[in-house]
């Protein structure tokens, strides 16, 4: 059986972007006897303060759970034979988790939203510094394949 590992930014469910994306496919993937595995770098109690103000502790030990998350998520990419990035692999810092994912993954399926490469709507200042703006790029330029379509390919 296939395995896909799908790493994207928030739970499942609460994010309109990845219902969108590919929560509308895990089923039918699935079907197609695909072993679908999906990391959250949000858990669901970062996400209930991530967008409010204040929470600050609640903020940083949701960051380092991720974090800590991913750093799980690179020592297994290699079981997978696909692995599915949605947005980024980490919502801040460089692009090193970007780059040992494209090192280890089998093969590496990226999709973005397009404020992203637009730029609309995103942080400005330091907040912009912070979320490491070469993420986008990188993925792009280094993927196997590009999201749109993908669910078809894989079904």
């Amino acid at each position: 059986m296939p395995s896909m590992l799908i790493l994207c930014p928030y739970p499942e469910g609460v994010a309109a972007g990845q219902r969108l994306k590919y929560e509308q496919y895990i089923d039918d993937w699935r079907a197609h006897g695909w072993d679908v595995t999906i990391s959250p770098y949000m858990n669901r109690a970062m996400w209930d303060v991530v967008h409010k103000p204040g929470n600050l502790p609640a903020k940083i030990a949701g960051v380092l759970r991720g974090h800590a998350r991913r750093l799980r998520d690179m020592a297994r990419l290699r079981d997978f034979d696909l692995v599915y990035v949605h947005m980024y692999v980490t919502p801040i810092g460089t692009t090193w988790l970007e780059r040992l994912t494209r090192a280890r993954a089998r093969t590496l399926v990226y999709d973005i939203e397009d404020n992203l490469l637009t730029g609309d709507g995103g942080p400005r200042g330091f907040r912009q510094w912070l979320k490491g703006r070469g993420k986008p790029q990188f993925l792009l330029q280094r993927a196997d394949h590009l999201g749109h379509g993908f669910h078809k390919v894989v079904a």
